[in-house]
Order: structure tokens, then sequence, then C-alpha cells
């Protein structure tokens, strides 16, 4: 390899780098759920930061509803021994997405250890980079799974 070809994959590295750190919910909807969740399961309040609206609003299956600030406040405390993503359905609308899913979690608060989450979730596309401006429980179940 010659010099100039180690330096252009360089370069390229760097913008992919630079494109990911100021896109961290990237190009692809269909992973946008998953990162959200991995966000969620290890507390990464840095992620959120970087991808909550300042308009965002998060309707918790209880009623709660939380604006950006509140979201961010609660992220560094919610304790999941895991948070398993399904029934994932992406619906383009242009620079807005809409997303529906499953989530069944496993949480440390011996109150609720293992519960349910139905949500619907709109991504939206401005200056550039995707970013979440709801996420809304629509059904928690507590509890496992009845069997099918």
């Amino acid at each position: 390899m010659t010099l100039r070809s180690i330096a252009f994959l360089l370069v390229s590295l760097a913008a992919v780098g630079q494109q990911t750190a100021n896109n961290p919910l990237g190009d692809d909807p269909a992973k946008f759920d998953e990162k959200m969740e991995a966000a969620a399961m290890h507390n990464d309040v840095a992620f959120f930061q970087a991808v909550l609206a300042d308009d965002v609003r998060f309707t918790h299956g209880t009623g709660m509803v939380q604006d950006r600030a509140k979201w961010l406040a609660s992220a560094p405390n919610a304790k999941y021994l895991s948070r398993e993503l399904d029934s994932v359905e992406v619906e383009p609308h242009g620079d807005v997405i809409e997303t529906t899913g499953h989530v069944h979690v496993k949480s440390g608060n011996s109150r609720n250890p293992d519960y349910h989450i139905w949500f619907v979730r709109v991504y939206a596309k401005r200056n550039g980079r995707w970013q979440i401006l709801s996420n809304r429980t629509v059904r928690e179940v507590d509890g496992p799974m009845p069997a099918k």
C-alpha cells in the first residue's frame, strides 16, 4: 500500500467517524430503535443528548410525560437487566419516520421486574441529522408474556 493510499484511508475513516458523531442515529431507520434501546440499556446520556429533539416528548405507559430535560435527568438512573426489541415496523414519510415495536424489559426493580411495552416513535431529519421527536408507550403489560 502506498503512502497516498494510507492517507486516503485515514481521511476516509475520519470522515465516517465524524459523520457518526454528528448523526448518532445513522441513516438506516431500521436501526434507530435498536440504537435507542441500547442507549437506554447502558444509560448513555451522551447519545440521548445528541438525538433528542429540543421539543421531544416521551409519554410513558403510566401516563407520565417527560420533556427533553426530564428525559435526560432520568436516563442515568434507569436500571435494566435486559431490553429485548422485536416486531419493529418502519413507516417512512420523507424527513419524518414513524416506528412501532415491542420491548420486553427485565428491570432491576423488584416491584416490576418483568414487563412489556409497545411503542410508537417519531423521528425527523433536522439540520442534516435524525432526531427523535416522540416516544409514546401505547400499551404496557406487567409480567411475562402469556403462552400463545
